[in-house]
């Protein structure tokens, strides 16, 4: 079959080989053009990148710089959070102790108030596990011992007094005479509780 065109030849269409030719030489023309954009945007991309880099270099040099001025505040605190360490510590210890420890104005007072009329102290000792009271009674009316239970007593009944201790022991009354008067020597021993 015969094929006749009629157009003019600006609007007859290209033959196919023809079209493939001007794409390539449009192809062509735009690599050109893109090489160098690409390659622009590549050095420029690298400029920023370097930019960026020698900023934050510079920022964290200033800022090491600023934390080395600060070192020697930085050693003042952490010799006065250690200084406070060992204080609080030893607060903590003074309390403990001031918490187990015995009142002893307190236990003076105490046998003085409830000290019967002829009882008298000689000696007190303290050691870590007892307390040892020397007495002396004078009983004039023959009844020692009747004076020594009521002092006995009077302290076991004291809970502000006997709180520090477990046993309360009445040890070695011994009789002698002083001029005209018998008086009976006597030994109180408070056992103490055990502080934890």
């Amino acid at each position: 079959m015969i094929e006749i065109n009629l157009l003019p030849d600006e609007l007859k269409a290209l033959p196919k080989k023809v079209k493939s030719d001007i794409s390539n030489i449009i192809e062509a023309r735009y690599l050109k053009l893109a090489i160098p954009f690409v390659l622009g945007l590549l050095i420029l991309t690298h400029i920023i990148l370097i930019t960026l880099g020698a900023a934050r270099n510079n920022n964290f040099r200033a800022k090491n710089s600023d934390w080395d001025k600060l070192l020697p505040q930085r050693k003042a605190q952490e010799e006065f959070k250690k200084e406070y360490s060992l204080l609080t510590q030893d607060v903590d210890t003074l309390k403990k102790l001031a918490a187990s420890r015995i009142n002893l104005s307190e236990k003076l007072n105490t046998l003085a108030s409830v000290l019967p009329s002829g009882v008298w102290f000689n000696q007190l000792i303290l050691s870590p596990n007892e307390l040892v009271l020397s007495c002396s009674v004078l009983a004039l009316n023959k009844d020692d011992l009747g004076l020594i239970n009521q002092f006995i007593d009077a302290l076991k009944k004291d809970p502000v007094f006997f709180k520090d201790f477990n046993t309360l022991d009445l040890s070695s009354v011994q009789k002698k005479t002083l001029g005209s008067y018998e008086v009976s020597d006597f030994n109180l021993v408070f056992s103490l509780k055990p502080k934890s």
